[in-house]
Formats: C-alpha cells, sequence, structure tokens
C-alpha cells in the first residue's frame, strides 16, 4: 500500500521479482492456461523492467486482487 511517506531503500526486504514467484506459487487454483499466460506476462513484461525494484511491504499485505 502507498502511502507516500519516504522508505529507506536499506528497508527494503524483497524484490517484485520475488513476491511475484511467491504470488504465483499461491494461486493453486489457476487452469494451466491461465498460469502459463501470467508466467509469460511477468517474465516478458514486468520483471525485466520491475522485477528488480523492492518493496518494503510483505507479499501477503501487498497482494494484487484476484
Amino acid at each position: 500500500m502507498f502511502t507516500g511517506a519516504y522508505v529507506d531503500p536499506k528497508r527494503i526486504r524483497v524484490t517484485l521479482a520475488e513476491w511475484a514467484g511467491q504470488w504465483l506459487e499461491s494461486k493453486v487454483d489457476l487452469k494451466p492456461t491461465t498460469r502459463r499466460c501470467y508466467e509469460v506476462s511477468l517474465r516478458v513484461h514486468v520483471l525485466p523492467v520491475w522485477g528488480r525494484c523492492g518493496s518494503a511491504t510483505s507479499p501477503t499485505r501487498a497482494s494484487p486482487p484476484g
């Protein structure tokens, strides 16, 4: 969640790539085609640009909808 508060980069605990992997693994009810689509979208579009960015929020507190 964005609060507008400054976050010291030294406090960043998880990268988007790490978080995305955890999130995708937690989605046990996905159809195989949906899972593959998510994996491809992450690998091709999201992670090359944003994968090394970090978040001070834990994945369980910042889960995307769905």
